[in-house]
């Protein structure tokens, strides 16, 4: 009888305690100046997000340092999903290659929730650059660097 007496107050002591996520806002920092396509793509997501999560979600935009600032700022954030990083292939995959030290790690100090958006980059130049394609303005560029 005392056993079941203390495992009955310890699980309501557990439910006492216990705090349902979200129990406060949530944001999205973008690493990206506002109306740049990953702040439209957060301020798209953030209003279904809140609604999903049943808190209110908010786009936090830390601009500069080509998206080092923003990163930096969730990588030392607590981990605890209150703080979300809305990445791309700038901050995550080309950042490393481009600086010799970054203040995060992209496979350290994040974890990859999902994909949410794919953007195509097009490649373009002037009417009167001798290349019609991409092989063309490869060779271009390195006979005339």
């Amino acid at each position: 009888m005392r056993l079941l007496i203390g495992i009955a107050a310890l699980a309501v002591s557990i439910l006492v305690h216990a705090q349902y996520f979200p129990a406060r806002p949530v944001r999205i920092v973008v690493p990206w100046p506002p109306s740049g396509n990953v702040d439209i793509t957060a301020r798209t997501v953030a209003p279904a997000l809140g609604e999903a999560l049943g808190q209110q979600v908010i786009v936090d935009n830390r601009a500069g340092a080509a998206g080092t600032i923003g990163s930096a700022a969730v990588a030392k954030s607590p981990p605890d999903g209150y703080t979300l990083l809305l990445g791309s292939s700038g901050t995550i995959t080309a950042g490393p290659a481009v600086f010799k030290t970054l203040p995060y790690d992209p496979l350290r100090d994040f974890v990859a929730i999902g994909a949410i958006q794919s953007v195509p980059i097009v490649l373009t130049a002037a009417l009167k650059t001798p290349a019609s394609n991409y092989r063309e303005f490869a060779a271009l560029a390195k006979a005339r660097p």
